[in-house]
């Protein structure tokens, strides 16, 4: 693996990260995705990156943090140029072994923190970040998303992924409502009415907001067939964007 060497900065909150993660790394696709429901929402997660970063051919792209490189090898292999960086050097080792594996052995490998990128200000035509702020306090997001957007051309992208309230169904949304009527903010979820002052904040315009998958999806068809087509697609429609598990926000600097 060509691992670029970087001086990393750590938090309290990071290094839990990186432990948990270095013990999770080569079970972490087996736990998510080897199910019939967690195969689908890979494939529709996938589906509806592509189609938000279309064309991908020769796309300059980081995907921070890339974890196994579940995302990476995917645009990778559709013919965009991948820097797949995390905090965690083991999740970039299996991601690396698959990559081989898949014979998709163009990718770079970054090991960093998203706190402090190391890489020049518009540096990427689109950057990514998959299934990572909803590990983090509120009020550390405006640090990260502020890293995705000095990185990314002034006419490049950012693509980010958050957790609707809805996901995990009615007693997760039930407890989320419960948390707020206290006083207490929840670290995993975002309202939509939030999402675009949370980003302009940071100098991020909101272009879309769109899901790719409702409750139950995971119950029914197979992948491509054509009602998980239909349903994956009703998401990038409102009112249905706002009931999908998770949110797509795609953005671009201000």
């Amino acid at each position: 693996m060509k691992q670029k060497s970087t001086s990393i900065q750590y938090t309290e909150l990071d290094s839990k990260h990186q432990s948990i993660y270095t013990e999770e790394a080569s079970r972490y696709d087996t736990r998510r995705f080897s199910s019939r429901r967690g195969y689908l929402h890979h494939h529709y997660e996938v589906r509806a990156i592509k189609k938000l970063l279309e064309p991908l051919d020769n796309l300059n792209v980081l995907d921070v943090p890339t974890g196994t490189a579940r995302i990476a090898i995917e645009l990778q292999r559709n013919g965009a140029h991948v820097t797949a960086a995390d905090l965690t050097l083991e999740m970039l080792r299996v991601g690396n072994k698959k990559a081989l594996d898949e014979s998709v052995n163009s990718t770079a490998w970054v090991n960093a923190n998203g706190r402090v990128l190391p890489f020049a200000d518009q540096s990427f035509d689109a950057v990514l970040c998959i299934r990572f702020l909803h590990l983090l306090p509120p009020s550390d997001w405006s640090e990260f998303l502020h890293e995705l957007r000095r990185v990314s051309k002034s006419n490049g992208s950012v693509l980010v992924q958050l957790f609707n309230p809805f996901y995990g169904g009615p007693l997760a949304l039930t407890v989320e409502v419960l948390r707020r009527l206290r006083g207490q903010p929840g670290e995993r979820f975002i309202w939509p009415h939030q999402i675009t002052r949370v980003f302009n904040n940071v100098g991020l315009n909101v272009t879309s907001i769109t899901s790719y998958w409702l409750p139950g999806m995971g119950f029914l068809g197979q992948p491509e067939s054509r009602l998980l087509n239909k349903l994956s697609d009703a998401c990038t429609k409102s009112p249905f964007n706002w009931i999908g598990g998770h949110f797509l926000v795609l953005a671009r600097p201000q």
